[in-house]
């Protein structure tokens, strides 16, 4: 027999079923929404903490660099500042010693000194012409001389004596005339081979350079260094100092060969035995081996 459903037993409807599965769906919803936003905040985040290290990172190098920068330009500020303190002390000990000389000089005149007093007054002398010569030698080392230049930039070099612009420096030398006058013709000939050339811009210095070019030899002219002044009279100087210790050397071992003979036993002899030598054609000397026979 069959049985008809109770009334609370009865199916859900339609509309609960669809009521309920759209709440679930809004939860769902909700929790993506939350999962994005709290990814979306992560990933802010960790954005934000990888800008400020490569701002932190960014900023200390251009500190670092120009920490660097301040301390080379005082560096050279140093250097150069040094340089013009030294040589202005330079001239200004030179002219104190000068006038010091010339005090003494004139004081003391006439006064008899003690051997200290005139031994100061000698190496204060010595001492100013020591000076006044070095000047000269920097001077002169300027003349008739090349300079190898260096890898120095103009800031670094400006003080420098040695300096790449100074190695032509010839007080003489004008145009066409000169020490080097050669080597330098050479050089600008093979700058000018290397420049670009277009059209008939060279066709004027083509015609005027000469048929046939110089025969040069690749080699730097050590003759002129003889031909400084002081040069010759050094390596003459050095050659007689030379053959005086020489000299010196062999009047020393003949002074000791003269020594050591007159120790021997036969020496106090000797006359005696040079005059029987002379007299007899055949003599027969007795005595122990060391004696002095030979």
């Amino acid at each position: 027999m069959a049985t008809s459903p109770s009334p609370s037993q009865s199916p859900p409807s339609d509309h609960q079923q669809n009521q309920s599965s759209s709440s679930d769906d809004e939860e769902a919803s909700t929790r993506r929404d939350v999962d994005i936003r709290g990814r979306d905040a992560f990933a802010k985040r960790l954005r934000e903490r990888d800008d400020e290290q490569t701002k932190k990172k960014f900023k200390a190098k251009p500190v670092s660099h120009e920490s660097d920068r301040s301390k080379l330009s005082v560096e050279e500020l140093r250097k150069r500042s040094r340089h013009v303190y030294l040589k202005s002390r330079k001239e200004k000990k030179i002219d104190e010693l000068e006038q010091e000389l010339a005090d003494e000089d004139y004081l003391f005149r006439g006064v008899k000194l003690t051997e200290r007093e005139e031994e100061d007054i000698k190496l204060k002398r010595i001492a100013l012409k020591l000076a006044r010569e070095h000047d000269r030698a920097q001077q002169m080392e300027n003349v008739d001389r090349y300079h190898m230049p260096t890898g120095k930039s103009d800031e670094t070099s400006k003080n420098d004596r040695y300096r790449e612009d100074n190695r032509y420096s010839d007080a003489k030398a004008n145009g066409q005339s000169g020490q080097n006058f050669e080597q330098r013709k050479w050089e600008d000939e093979v700058i000018h081979t290397a420049l670009p050339h277009f059209g008939s811009l060279d066709k004027d210095a083509i015609s005027k350079q000469p048929k046939y070019d110089y025969i040069l030899d690749e080699e730097i002219q050590f003759v002129q260094q003889l031909t400084i002044p002081g040069i010759n009279e050094f390596l003459q100087q050095k050659e007689k100092s030379k053959l005086q210790e020489h000299d010196d050397e062999n009047k020393r071992k003949y002074r000791t060969l003269l020594e050591s003979r007159k120790t021997l036993p036969i020496y106090k002899f000797r006359e005696d035995l040079m005059s029987a030598i002379r007299d007899h054609q055949v003599l027969i000397i007795e005595g122990e081996t060391g004696s002095g026979k030979t």
